[in-house]
């Protein structure tokens, strides 16, 4: 049944207890990720003050997912989903509790965090390609949107938390000991998970057994992909938008710290205020109206968003730059939202690990090159607003392109594109 076709009652049905439970781990979990993700490049920059390094932090945090995503993707198809979330949450815990430990002994650089970032990405690999499949085994179909929103409204909130609670316990405590926060609730998720009784991994059609050949794998996932225009040309908005917009999404604390000489409390309010925005707009986002079809909002999303960084470059004052963080954060919340709806409606879901993970791929693999860009462009300058403006600028720009294209059609979020979707590879 499709969402045109559901009732009133079917929309409103309570998203039942194996869904409550996930959702409780994923938010003792968001909430310490957030400690790191504002932690982790405050860190780098304390340790260096550099745009460059910064960019290379990005850089071990997203080339896992070039590197590995597809193969990861298509193990993930194969594998028991729950037992390895379980075992990859435990292994990331013990990861970012490295960090508290070296500093202990005195032997933390920046070279470790690199290392880190890396071994923690490769693992969260596994985790985002598994937890794509999560949702849609948990929730009917008609459900998928308002659970991808309430989940996605978790991480938000942890995002306004999380930076303040942080900036508050960096002040009478070391920076590195926030990752303890982070590396707990690893754990906390893992154990979460063991109350689920639900399986992660939905039977195969027609007793078909699952295939024991990667790269065969990884080409049906491909073959999947290719054929979902609408999907495919969404991948690809993301995979240009991440290129330009990675550097104003990497270099915030650059550009507070250099443009309005911002202290690492100002740093963390800023933190907290893309999580008011991402808050905001998911309780907006399913009151978007329908007509306008997920191409057009994910379009004009995006532009908004290359007009909002633009002004950042331009801000006199740190006053706006939370106040535009709270814009963008939203917009960038309304297309995640949809994209990643669209894709768990569409996609089959013993392929769903697989064709996630070729999306990570092409959405991420512009990042490393756009980070690296980006700081280097920054150094070289010496003028951090100037390049968010000349970002802001190219994303206005590509994003017009897209008008151009099916993505601008004003068909159904799901009607239009579940019907072209294959459902079997012969």
């Amino acid at each position: 049944m499709n969402r045109a076709g559901a009732t009133p009652k079917e929309k409103n049905k309570p998203l039942g207890r194996e869904f409550s439970i996930f959702w409780f781990g994923q938010a003792i979990s968001v909430m310490g990720t957030a400690f790191t993700q504002y932690g982790l490049p405050l860190l780098v920059f304390r340790l260096t003050g550099s745009a460059l390094n910064l960019a290379f932090g990005q850089i071990s945090i997203y080339l896992p997912y070039v590197l590995f995503g597809l193969f990861i993707g298509a193990w993930t198809d194969r594998m028991d989903r729950k037992r390895m979330l379980i075992w990859v949450n435990i292994l990331r815990g013990i990861i970012i509790a490295l960090v508290p430990g070296l500093a202990l002994f005195g032997v933390l650089n920046v070279y470790w965090l690199y290392l880190i970032s890396f071994l923690n990405s490769v693992l969260a690999v596994f985790s985002s390609a598994a937890q794509t499949t999560v949702i849609p085994s948990l929730v009917d179909k008609e459900q998928l949107v308002t659970a991808n929103g309430r989940t996605t409204l978790t991480e938000s909130i942890a995002k306004v938390g999380g930076p303040i609670l942080a900036g508050v316990l960096i002040s009478f405590a070391p920076l590195e000991t926030i990752f303890l926060v982070d590396s707990i609730s690893f754990f906390v998720i893992a154990v979460s998970l063991l109350f689920i009784r639900a399986s992660f991994n939905q039977a195969h059609p027609e007793g078909k057994p699952p295939e024991k050949n990667v790269f065969r794998e990884i080409k049906e996932g491909l073959d999947f992909l290719r054929q979902q225009r609408i999907v495919l040309c969404a991948t690809i908005l993301a995979t240009l938008a991440n290129l330009l917009m990675i550097t104003a999404a990497t270099q915030q604390i650059t550009l507070v710290k250099r443009q309005f000489q911002a202290t690492d409390q100002q740093v963390s309010f800023m933190f907290a205020a893309s999580g008011v925005g991402a808050i905001i707009f998911s309780f907006l986002v399913n009151r978007l109206p329908r007509r306008w079809g997920f191409g057009r909002i994910a379009i004009f999303s995006q532009m908004i968003i290359g007009i909002l960084v633009l002004i950042l470059g331009s801000a006199p004052v740190f006053a706006l730059a939370p106040l535009l963080s709270i814009f963008i954060s939203g917009c960038n919340v309304i297309f995640n939202i949809q994209f990643t709806s669209l894709v768990q409606l569409c996609v089959p879901n013993r392929l769903l690990g697989r064709v996630s993970s070729t999306i990570l791929v092409l959405a991420f693999v512009a990042i490393p090159v756009g980070s690296l860009v980006g700081g280097s462009a920054i150094e070289w300058s010496g003028n951090v607003g100037l390049i968010y403006q000349i970002s802001g600028m190219l994303v206005i720009i590509m994003t017009a392109s897209f008008l151009f294209t099916p993505l601008n059609r004003p068909q159904s979020f799901n009607t239009a594109v579940a019907k072209e979707a294959p459902t079997h590879f012969g």
